[in-house]
């Protein structure tokens, strides 16, 4: 996405989300009350994932970068002016792209010299996790970001949404209004 779109694109998906929790609930408040009505709820959620995945088969394009990186720059090009707006753009990103595949060898780790990476294609996905916990910057990285994301997920929104339902039913309310108002707690 071009640069000054991202924000607008970060607020979207964030908006999208809550309507999508919205919208399930609503779905499922309406199944609730369907004798059998939680196989509905669950068959109706592989939906969107299958309209996502079609869309990805038919109409999603490689990624410039991955393009480059095979040496097929002419496509690549022709994807990038859809999403650019001048043939300027389009050269300097392409730029971009080729120094950094350059720079990591077109594997994403960064090349030193060429006997290093003769060995790190034949490591195992263990020994390159070993490797990059034992540097420092990066372990911190990586256990500053992982535990954002835990504690997110034990102790954050996602926890009411999830067990909404729940919360609801042991506060008293019955169980298809408990489903109706955990619909509702996504615009909360």
């Amino acid at each position: 996405a071009k640069p000054t779109m991202r924000g607008m694109l970060v607020s979207m998906y964030g908006l999208l989300m809550c309507f999508g929790q919205f919208f399930a609930g609503m779905i499922d408040g309406i199944f609730g009350a369907v004798q059998g009505g939680w196989r509905f709820m669950f068959g109706l959620a592989a939906l969107p994932g299958a309209v996502m995945f079609h869309g990805f088969l038919v109409s999603l394009p490689e990624s410039p970068s991955w393009l480059i990186a095979a040496g097929r720059h002419s496509e690549a090009e022709d994807i990038l002016k859809t999403i650019r707006d001048t043939d300027t753009e389009v050269l300097e990103e392409m730029m971009e792209i080729d120094d950094s595949l350059k720079y990591t060898g077109g594997s994403g780790k960064y090349q030193e010299d060429d006997d290093d990476n003769d060995s790190d294609a034949s490591m195992s996905a263990f020994a390159q996790f070993r490797e990059m916990s034992q540097h420092p910057p990066t372990r911190r990285a990586m256990v500053l970001g992982c535990g954002l994301m835990v504690l997110q997920q034990i102790c954050g929104p996602n926890v009411v949404m999830y067990y909404a339902a729940s919360i609801y039913k042991m506060a008293g309310f019955s169980e298809i209004t408990s489903i109706w108002l955990s619909g509702f707690t996504a615009f909360a």
